[in-house]
C-alpha cells in the first residue's frame, strides 16, 4: 500500500534542510526539545518524542558508553514521525541503541531518512516490535548510512521498508564489546514482511574487531524470559540490492531477488558526514538517492536494470474516494514489488505468495488516490477487485481486468449489486433487521479473515461499512477479509456459526 506523502517529503532540497524544522510536534506536546551538538543520551532520552506526530531534523547526537541516542514512538495510529538529517555517533561503544522505537507505544508510521549512525554496540536502529508488546506501528528507512555498529545495524520487524541504505564496517570506530555484527538482525517473533530495496550491505568480516563475528543478514527465533518467539519470524525480501557476507535465515525466510553479491558503499546524497553538516543542514555525501535509483536516474546495483527491462510494470491506483480498497491477482511467472513514484509503490503490507506451481498470488490494498506497483514477468491469469474503485495501467497504458487476464469480460471482478437477500448488497432493511459489523480499524496493517453463518438470509451493507470483492455471501454463509477497514452485513434469523482470525472488533445489533 502506497502511503500519503509524509512530513519531509515536500520537495525540500536534498542538500540543505530548513533549520527552522529542527523539531516539530503535533498531538501530545513534546517535553523539552532535542539538544544539539554533544547531547548526552540522558538529555536526548528525556526529550525523546513519544506523541501523535513529530519531527526531528538537523541534529548531531554524541553518546557515551551506556547512552541512548533517540528513544521514540508515534502513538497515534494515523500519526507520522520523522527523523531526518541526523548524525548519531558513539565515542565509547554505547551499549544502547542509537535509535530505539518503543514497542509498547508505537502505533503510527516512522520515517528515518538521511541518518548517519556509527559506533553503537546494541543496534543502530532497534525497532523490533515483538509480541506481546508490539502495537503494529510501521517504519521506513531511506537514504541512510550505518557503519561500525554491532548486534544489528538494522533490528526491525514486519511492516518495515528499507530503501537505498548503505551498511558496512570501516574498523575506525568499531565497538569494543565483541558482539555479533549483522547488517540486519531479526530475533523475536512478529510476523509480516521486511522489504529491503536498492540497498548496499557489505558485512563480510572485513574490519570486524574485538572478537566479534559477522553476518550480512540474519533472522532467528529464540526462547527468552518472555516466552518462545520462534514460530512467526518475519520474512525478509531483498531486491535490486548488493549483499556481501553470510546470510542465515530462519527456515529459509530471507529471499534475494534481482540482487548480487558485490556492494559499492557510497553514502547517499543528503546524509550528514560530520557534526557540522548535521547541524547546518548540509551534506558532502555523493551517492545516488532513493528517488534516483528507484527511477533509474542512479544505480545502486548491477543486475536490476536488465531485470526491470524484461518485466512489465503493473500499476493499481485507487480512486481518491476509495478507502482500504482491496485487490488480488495471480501471475503465471514471477512478480516483484516496484516503485513508480512516492504515491505508487508496493510496500511492506502488500504480500506475494509463491503457490508452488509456477504461479504467484499478490494481495494488497490502497486508497485516497494512492496505489501499488509490481514488475511482472509472465502472464496475469486472474484478478479480483472492485473495478469501480481502481485505475489499472500495464506498461504505462490504461487497461482493464478483462484485457489483463485475456478473459474478454470483466465478469466476476466487481461486487454483486443485486437487491435481494443473499444477492450481494442490501438495498433495504425491512426483511433484514439485524446488523453485524467487523471492524479492523484497531490493526490497520493486519489482514483479518472471518466467517459466519445465519439461519435466515444475509446481504452486504454499504451504508454501515465497505463492500469489496474479498467478501462473499452465499446461502446464508458469509466469508470476508478486512485490512484496517470495516465490513458490515444485514441479516435475518440467528447466527449459527462464527469464526474470526486476526485482531478485529465485532459489533452485533440483533432485533430478532
Amino acid at each position: 500500500m502506497a502511503r500519503k506523502k509524509r512530513a519531509g517529503e515536500d520537495g525540500r532540497s536534498e542538500s540543505r534542510l530548513d533549520r527552522r524544522d529542527y523539531l516539530r510536534a503535533t498531538g501530545t506536546a513534546l517535553v523539552g526539545a532535542v539538544a544539539g551538538a554533544g547531547v548526552t543520551a540522558t538529555t536526548a532520552r528525556a526529550a525523546s518524542p513519544v506523541s501523535g506526530s513529530w519531527e526531528i531534523r538537523n541534529r548531531y547526537i554524541e553518546t557515551g558508553s551506556n547512552e541512548l541516542g533517540i528513544g521514540c514512538a508515534v502513538t497515534d495510529p494515523d500519526g507520522e514521525g520523522v527523523i531526518e538529517h541526523v548524525y548519531i555517533r558513539s565515542t565509547d561503544s554505547s551499549d544502547k541503541p542509537a535509535i530505539w522505537v518503543d514497542p509498547k507505544q508505537h502505533l503510527g508510521h516512522l520515517t528515518i531518512r538521511n541518518v548517519h549512525i556509527e559506533g553503537h554496540a546494541d543496534n543502530a536502529v532497534y525497532a523490533e516490535l515483538h509480541e506481546p508488546w508490539g502495537k503494529g506501528g510501521t517504519l521506513t528507512i531511506e537514504d541512510c548510512y550505518f557503519h561500525d555498529n554491532t548486534r544489528g545495524n538494522l533490528r526491525v520487524n514486519g511492516g518495515t521498508e528499507v530503501r537505498n541504505t548503505h551498511i558496512h564496517n570501516t574498523g575506525e570506530n568499531f565497538p569494543t564489546r565483541g558482539y555479533l555484527c549483522a547488517g540486519h538482525f531479526s530475533y523475536y517473533e512478529g510476523g509480516g514482511e521486511i522489504n529491503m530495496r536498492h540497498c548496499q550491505i557489505d558485512i563480510d568480516g572485513s574490519n570486524v574487531k574485538h572478537g566479534s563475528n559477522s553476518l550480512a543478514l540474519m533472522t532467528r527465533g529464540s526462547t527468552s524470559a518472555y516466552g518462545d518467539y520462534g514460530s512467526n519470524i518475519p520474512t525478509v525480501t531483498v531486491s535490486n540490492s548488493q549483499v556481501a557476507g553470510e546470510i542465515r535465515g530462519h527456515e529459509g525466510n530471507i529471499t534475494l531477488q534481482n540482487s548480487g553479491r558485490n556492494p559499492t558503499i557510497n553514502p547517499p546524497k543528503g546524509v550528514p558526514m560530520t557534526a557540522s553538516e548535521a547541524e547546518n543542514g548540509t551534506s558532502s555525501a555523493t551517492g545516488p538517492t532513493w528517488r534516483e535509483v528507484s527511477s533509474g536516474g542512479g544505480s545502486s546495483d548491477s543486475d536490476s536494470s536488465e531485470s526491470d527491462q524484461q518485466a512489465t510494470v503493473l500499476e493499481l491506483v485507487a480512486n481518491a474516494d476509495a478507502q482500504n480498497a482491496a485487490y488480488e491477482f495471480t501471475v503465471d511467472g514471477t512478480v516483484t514489488k516496484h516503485s513508480v513514484s512516492d504515491g505508487i509503490a508496493a510496500e511492506g503490507n502488500d504480500t506475494l505468495t509463491d503457490n508452488g506451481d509456477g504461479t504467484v498470488t499478490v494481495t494488497g490494498a490502497s486508497g485516497n488516490g494512492y496505489g501499488d506497483a509490481y514488475a511482472v514477468e509472465g502472464s496475469i491469469t486472474a484478478m479480483r477487485l472492485d473495478k469501480s474503485e481502481w485505475t489499472l495501467r500495464y506498461g504505462g497504458q490504461q487497461t482493464s481486468v478483462a484485457d489483463l487476464t485475456a478473459t474478454g469480460s470483466d465478469s466476476g471482478t466487481t461486487t454483486d449489486s443485486g437487491s435481494g437477500a443473499d444477492s450481494g448488497s442490501a438495498s433495504g432493511t425491512g426483511d433484514l433487521p439485524n446488523t453485524l459489523i467487523i471492524d479492523g480499524g484497531g490493526a490497520p496493517n493486519a489482514a483479518c479473515t472471518y466467517r459466519f453463518a445465519v439461519s435466515g438470509s444475509a446481504a452486504k451493507s454499504g451504508e454501515l461499512g465497505s463492500i469489496n470483492v474479498a467478501d462473499e455471501v452465499n446461502d446464508g454463509v458469509i466469508t470476508g477479509r478486512v485490512i484496517g477497514g470495516k465490513d458490515a452485513y444485514r441479516f435475518s434469523g440467528d447466527i449459527t456459526e462464527f469464526a474470526v482470525e486476526g485482531p478485529v472488533g465485532v459489533e452485533l445489533d440483533s432485533q430478532s
